[in-house]
């Protein structure tokens, strides 16, 4: 089994899979009704996930 992901937009993955590119695609739009009628299933994993980032040489990092 092997795992690729790549990026590409919001509807590039929803695409792929409706072309049977992909066997998974993400999307981070609503799924529309025509694609519903194409047979896309759609499954939330997670909404709105952030994870903020920050280099450990940040000055803003020193306890003031």
């Amino acid at each position: 089994m092997a795992i690729d992901v790549q990026a590409g937009g919001a509807g590039k993955g929803i695409a792929d899979a409706l072309a049977g590119m992909v066997d998974i695609g993400m999307v981070s739009r609503d799924i529309q009704p025509a694609e519903v009628q194409k047979g896309v299933l759609a499954l939330a994993v997670t909404k709105d996930g952030v994870v903020p980032t920050v280099s450990a040489a940040n000055p803003n990092l020193a306890a003031p």
